[in-house]
């Protein structure tokens, strides 16, 4: 896999070919991006796939890049559990305390009033 950053990228792209795994770091100023992927082997087949890259907000616990009745439910499910829980979900762990509890509770709804706030007149 060949990597050509642009002059200006907001994003760095770190590939580990053993890992096979890509790894993404976004600057401050990210916001979102999109990148164009093209894969290809020695006997030179192509795949393209355009990937589109936004921060995830904290509590947005389904990558959605909205905080609404989804994430509440999927953090519901999780209300009580543990590190080592079967239903554990680190996303839902607000605080990083290795627990989901109601100081996590109150850090989700701060995060979800934040993301549905009505403008006012």
């Amino acid at each position: 896999m060949r990597i050509k950053p642009l002059s200006g990228d907001l994003v760095n792209i770190n590939y580990d070919p053993t890992a096979q795994r890509v790894q993404f770091a976004a600057t401050t100023y990210f916001s979102q991006a999109q990148i164009h992927l093209t894969v290809s082997d020695p006997d030179e087949h192509t795949a393209e796939q355009i990937l589109r890259l936004v921060l995830r907000q904290e509590a947005d616990l389904n990558s959605d890049t909205a905080i609404d009745l989804d994430d509440f439910f999927r953090f519901v499910d999780t209300f009580g559990t543990d590190a080592n829980a079967p239903a554990w979900n680190g996303m839902a762990d607000l605080n990083g305390d290795g627990q989901i509890d109601f100081d996590d509770f109150f850090v989700f709804i701060e995060r979800f009033e934040k993301n549905n706030a009505q403008p006012s007149d």
